[in-house]
């Protein structure tokens, strides 16, 4: 009789630490729920820029592009390229590019412009077409080559662009970052100016 009654105790003790674990995981659960929507993200916001405490009537402002290039120490003065050129297109005269990027000297990293002017053909008009993004560099070996590619990725989120540094030009890629073969020898660079 006494076995019984200090197993019934026994089960008593655990079945206590059992609800003492249960509830210690449930307050665990509930504490970090009411928190998932309270997520810091460290991160600097561009200058002139209107943040979510501030009167969501406010009056718009106008970001420059450049604006938002995160300076890094040690990576060198600002410096801005600009190149400018027609390549080919498909159902038309040529695609007028005229690109401004803007970038710490030692960094692989910055900003662009893009100015797009699709070309009318006789009488027709022209059609521009302006975006802005983000710029990484990155180097690669192509068949044998040493290159860096240039990736343009606009804010927009519509297609990137791919050129790669061929002396001080840029020459445009495909979309899987391959050169352009053309049967017609077409004209795929961007000049800097």
């Amino acid at each position: 009789m006494f076995g019984v009654i200090k197993c019934e105790e026994k089960i008593r003790v655990c079945m206590k630490n059992i609800y003492f674990v249960l509830l210690i995981v449930l307050m665990a659960c509930f504490s970090c729920s009411r928190n998932k929507n309270k997520i810091h993200y460290e991160y600097e916001l561009p200058q002139n820029t209107v943040t979510e405490e501030e009167d969501l009537f406010a009056i718009p402002v106008t970001v420059n592009i450049q604006d938002s290039l995160v300076i890094k120490k040690n990576m060198g003065e600002v410096v801005e390229m600009q190149y400018e050129g027609v390549l080919p297109a498909a159902d038309g005269p040529g695609i007028r590019y005229e690109l401004d990027i803007w970038k710490q000297e030692e960094s692989d990293e910055g900003v662009f412009w893009l100015s797009t002017t699709y070309l009318g053909d006789q009488g027709e008009e022209d059609h521009t077409y302006v975006s802005e993004g983000y710029l990484h560099i990155t180097p690669r070996i192509y068949e044998g080559n040493n290159e860096k590619v240039y990736s343009l990725a606009p804010l927009d989120g519509s297609t990137p662009l791919y050129f790669v540094l061929d002396g001080e030009d840029l020459t445009m890629l495909d979309r899987l970052m391959g050169h352009i073969s053309s049967k017609t020898n077409l004209n795929y660079t961007l000049k800097k100016k």
